[in-house]
């Protein structure tokens, strides 16, 4: 690792462990924080779905047409 060689007298094994800990729980949580936000963009996506699906319906369209449309199944819109 750079930092040991940059202050090899002066940075103790441990404190390389402890940095080592800290970039790879830097590297777990930036990971978490993608796999958040991309699954609040799938939420988001259905949620529009859904709201779309209910104006469809309530303008009296076929399920079937909505279902294509939208990609929600019509048991999923029979719950709307």
């Amino acid at each position: 690792m750079w930092v040991s060689q940059m202050f090899k007298s002066e940075v103790s094994e441990e404190m390389l462990d402890k940095i080592n800990e800290i970039s790879e729980a830097k590297s777990m949580l930036t990971v978490l924080a993608e796999k958040i936000k991309e699954n609040g963009r799938v939420e988001g996506k259905i949620e529009g779905k859904t709201e779309v699906a209910i104006k469809m319906k309530n303008e009296k369209m076929p399920l079937d047409l909505i279902a294509k449309i939208t990609g929600l199944s019509v048991e999923q819109l029979n719950k709307l």
